[in-house]
């Protein structure tokens, strides 16, 4: 925290009578709603460009104070010039990756990607609605035991559940909603909903 210059932890240490949501330090989670509008705007300049990541996760984007940056480029495509803008095969990191790459018919890179980027949003929104973070890990794992086909339905199934929990999580954390000259931009459900469009198995439905 000390290295991104996030200096107000009083949203984060033991609460007490004199904690007060007004710091005009930097806080935790005024830092992580930065980073969801930064990753999405990284994401769309490599889209705009006919780049697609094909491994968006949380180690994969980098933070400094006052900057977010999108790395690891090294299994991406350039689909320039491409009339296929789909892909065959498994890129990118299991429990990031997007269903339909599962699936012998190919599938979007860019709608693959927003998946993936879903997931990170998932996962902040899970710290800043005082989400355990085991739930989010036991989410997206897979089933050992089941089929394939089995294991993407029970992982999408707790996929909803913990968007559901996420919502009524956030229902009841007015300190967080987001300010935009002086409206509120992003309140709690709106958010989640955001995700589970992203999240959404049919990737016609992103």
């Amino acid at each position: 925290l000390h290295a991104l210059d996030i200096r107000d932890l009083s949203a984060v240490e033991p609460p007490s009578t004199s904690q007060s949501f007004q710091s005009d330090e930097k806080c935790p989670f005024d830092f992580l709603r930065t980073v969801m509008g930064c990753a999405a705007r990284a994401m769309a300049h490599c889209h705009a460009n006919d780049v697609r990541h094909l491994d968006i996760k949380p180690s994969n984007i980098l933070l400094r104070p006052d900057r977010v940056y999108l790395a690891d480029f090294g299994i991406s495509r350039d689909v320039s010039g491409q009339d296929q803008t789909t892909t065959d095969g498994l890129p990118g990191t299991e429990k990031w990756r997007a269903p339909e790459l599962y699936s012998s018919h190919g599938s979007s890179m860019q709608l693959s990607d927003m998946y993936s980027l879903g997931l990170v949003y998932m996962n902040i929104a899970t710290v800043l609605y005082n989400v355990r973070l085991a739930e989010f890990d036991d989410a997206l794992k897979y089933s050992s035991a089941a089929s394939r086909e089995d294991q993407l339905r029970i992982r999408e199934d707790k996929i909803r559940k913990h968007l559901d929990k996420l919502t009524a999580h956030a229902l009841v954390t007015p300190p967080f909603m987001f300010t935009y000259e002086g409206q509120e931009t992003v309140r709690p459900r709106p958010v989640v909903k955001l995700i589970s469009h992203m999240v959404a198995t049919d990737p016609r439905k992103r």
